[in-house]
């Protein structure tokens, strides 16, 4: 209801007075600090005579620190909280009246809590529903009491407009279901921008399930469109920073493009964090690699797949899932240790045919003893280990030697009559005996430096390279697809591989193989890796990511019905998890309830989906949001279809939408109809290619650099009975495009539309 005209409207803006107040007056003390601070860090820059003095290195962190807190007080002077609780312990008769924000505000001076963190562990309490028995866990254990009241806030500019207390048992969402009505309908009728928001004032409780669930376990989420899955897991990314409060822990986020992360950019720093690796796989993964690997883009494997004939597109797809399985990683692992076993020559280290070191002794070292580092690594290693045992044995090395020369010396003696002949090659040789002996140092450092140096081996993608040319590969994939196509995919590999010309498929597994060869900068540093839209990696890709875990703490999240790279990606997540995480548990969340999108258009998406007879998916359960019915528009030339999409456009706009996409299927339609809107005077972006960015306004875009973004208004160019057939990557696509409309949805054809979306309608 509107603030004004709830019984506590008096109280409840004097408390908010007061909270703004209190900020004001911190921020202007913590203004007043860091001026001070300034000039005792320009003085000491000029005393100190290194950048590391210990002095100036705690000023630094004080003034971060400092910076860090003013821009908190800055996010959230104009609304400080969003959120109250009323709750009485078990046992006691102290009522705590609790303020739930983005941040948490301390008074030290008065010990009071002003308002609590949305990540602390009494805070679960208001996200978990309105019962009012309801239960905590402390760090001295469970807290068990009552919640007397629970109250949400609008609070806009510095002023509280909105004040809704749930009313009993059922949760407001439930109401918003029912009636279309409530706190979470007004912000889902809102219009959207250029980017995604944090949410933490609307947090549903299946929602805040998956934000606090265990830390140590993977997590993973399959959402239907539009159920906030990306949002949420860059939420929970938040909550375990603040709980895990491990100030060297690193994080990382892995999002299908760099147009997405442009996209989610946003929400990580809106809830005060700060320092974590938002990237691409494929980014990630060259940096591992470093120079020298020509990448292709895939949409241009897509836009392939979309017009190739059924068999060469058969082809590509098997290509691109053999390297993408554990199967390939199974047989990468076969070639290693053919590699491995063939390092260590046979005859040990020997001193003149005299062996020292033993062969076996080696390989265990080698094998056994450091078998599961990378083989660099393992080389270096031997090194050491050389090095040491000939330090060790340097007596025997000598005692060696002196039986060596002795034997020289007898035979030299036995083979004259006369001694005195041969006196000066006897000195000769015992002074060659004492320099030998002498330069056993020497000879120790120098024979380890060149065997070592006599173990080359090979980068990853030469590595890589060698084993589509070897004939064993075929002996290994024996009977795990048809012979004839075996021989087509290997085939269109090695051109590939021979132009070294890499697709995004070949990351996994050089990536993989750069792992075991070299080792990674970042193995095993990440405390915590989100996977957004984890539908389209690959086993291969999740097995590289899992490297760089301390601990198999993922959140991986998608959507197998948008699953459009299936041909390479998963469409069947225990599978996936059984083989790449084998004997770990993990946690499945399903989130059904889609907040994106009005019935009427989540309907239609829903049949679209029926359609597709090979994968069962889950579908999406709307909120009660109705809206105008998606529509068909029939057009009866090209020029016409421009016009009528252009038309549109404009009364979207009239109608306040924001954020409105013309989405095509492939990129080249999608260029023509940019060009054409463009002549019409219509300020337009074309978006082409996952490096650029979308600033929220009116765009073209091909379909499948939409997947993960929200538009207000969706026009679709062509879904025409010869662009979208009952096949499963199109119903995925058409699914796709529909799903990302808020508000408004249109269609257009100029010939028979589809029959998927026809027999919907």
């Amino acid at each position: 209801m509107k603030a004004e005209e709830h019984k506590d409207y008096k109280e409840e803006a004097h408390q908010l007075e007061l909270t703004k107040a209190w900020i004001t007056a911190q921020s202007e003390t913590l203004k007043e600090e860091g001026q001070i601070l300034e000039h005792e860090i320009t003085s000491l820059r000029k005393e100190v005579s290194s950048a590391f003095d210990e002095r100036l290195v705690l000023k630094l962190q004080m003034r971060q620190g400092l910076t860090e807190d003013l821009n908190k007080y800055s996010q959230i002077q104009a609304a400080p909280y969003f959120g109250r609780i009323n709750f009485k312990e078990n046992f006691t008769d102290n009522l705590e009246v609790v303020y739930i924000g983005k941040f948490g505000l301390y008074d030290s001076e008065k010990g009071d809590m002003l308002v609590l963190d949305w990540r602390t562990p009494m805070a679960n309490i208001y996200y978990s529903g309105i019962d009012e028995d309801v239960a905590y866990k402390a760090p001295d254990g469970i807290v068990e009491g009552k919640m007397l009241l629970k109250r949400r806030y609008v609070i806009e500019e510095g002023k509280l407009t909105e004040i809704h207390d749930e009313k009993s048992l059922q949760d407001n969402l439930k109401d918003s279901l029912q009636q279309g009505t409530g706190f979470l309908m007004d912000a889902l009728n809102k219009s959207t921008s250029g980017r995604l928001k944090e949410i933490v004032a609307t947090i549903q409780q299946e929602q805040n399930q998956i934000i606090r669930s265990e830390s140590f376990l993977p997590v993973v989420v399959q959402g239907v469109a539009g159920s906030g899955k990306t949002t949420i897991a860059l939420h929970r990314m938040a909550y375990l920073i603040y709980n895990q409060q491990n100030p060297k822990a690193k994080y990382m986020v892995v999002a299908p493009n760099q147009l997405f992360l442009k996209y989610i950019s946003d929400i990580l720093p809106d809830l005060g964090v700060e320092h974590v690796v938002q990237t691409t796989f494929e980014a990630w993964a060259l940096d591992k690699l470093g120079k020298g690997i020509k990448l292709g883009k895939q949409r241009d494997k897509l836009d392939t797949l979309l017009v190739e004939a059924e068999e060469k597109a058969q082809i590509l797809a098997l290509a691109s899932k053999l390297r993408g399985s554990i199967l390939f990683a199974k047989i990468i692992d076969k070639k290693l240790k053919r590699l491995e076993t063939s390092i260590i020559a046979p005859e040990g280290i020997q001193y003149e045919g005299i062996t020292i070191v033993s062969y076996k002794e080696l390989q265990h070292m080698f094998l056994v003893s450091n078998g599961g580092l990378p083989l660099m690594t393992r080389v270096k290693l031997l090194g050491d280990y050389i090095k040491k045992k000939l330090q060790d044995k340097q007596a025997d090395i000598k005692e060696l030697i002196e039986q060596i020369y002795a034997r020289k010396l007898k035979a030299l003696k036995a083979s004259v009559t006369d001694i005195e002949t041969v006196r000066q090659e006897i000195i000769a040789l015992y002074d060659e005996r004492d320099e030998k002996i002498k330069d056993i140092k020497k000879w120790s450092i120098a024979y380890t430096k060149a065997y070592i140096k006599n173990i080359a081996l090979p980068s990853a993608p030469t590595f890589y390279q060698q084993m589509f040319e070897e004939e064993s590969l075929y002996k290994w994939l024996e009977g795990k697809m048809p012979e004839e196509a075996l021989k087509s995919v290997i085939v269109l590999i090695q051109d590939q591989l021979r132009k070294q010309f890499f697709e995004t498929e070949d990351l996994g597994p050089l990536v993989y193989i750069q792992s075991q060869l070299y080792g990674l900068d970042d193995e095993r540093q990440y405390a915590h890796i989100v996977v957004d839209e984890a539908q389209d990696l690959d086993e291969m890709k999740l097995l590289v990511l899992r490297k760089a875990s301390t601990n198999d703490a993922f959140t991986l999240v998608g959507d197998l019905a948008q699953g459009i790279y299936g041909y390479k990606g998963i469409n069947n997540w225990q599978r996936v998890m059984d083989r790449v995480f084998e004997g770990k548990s993990y946690h499945y969340f399903e989130m059904t309830t889609s907040y994106r999108s009005t019935i009427e258009i989540i309907e239609l998406a829903n049949k679209v989906l029926g359609a597709n007879k090979d994968q069962p998916v889950l579908l999406a359960q709307p909120v009660f949001r109705h809206g105008h019915r998606p529509e068909l528009i029939h057009c009866i030339s090209e020029m016409d279809r421009v016009n009528q999409i252009y038309n549109k456009i404009k009364v979207y706009e009239d109608q306040g939408l924001v954020s409105i996409c013309v989405i095509t299927k492939d990129l080249a339609e999608g260029e023509d109809l940019y060009r054409a809107l463009r002549k019409k005077g219509l300020e337009i972006e074309w978006l082409q290619d996952e490096e650029e960015q979308y600033n929220g306004q009116v765009a073209v875009m091909p379909s499948y650099l939409t997947k993960g973004l929200e538009f207000d208004a969706v026009l679709l160019y062509d879904v025409s009975a010869s662009k979208f057939k009952a096949k499963d990557l199109d119903i995925k696509l058409l699914y796709v495009m529909i799903t990302r409309a808020l508000h408004e949805l249109s269609m257009y054809t100029i010939d028979l539309p589809t029959e998927i979306v026809a027999s919907c309608l």
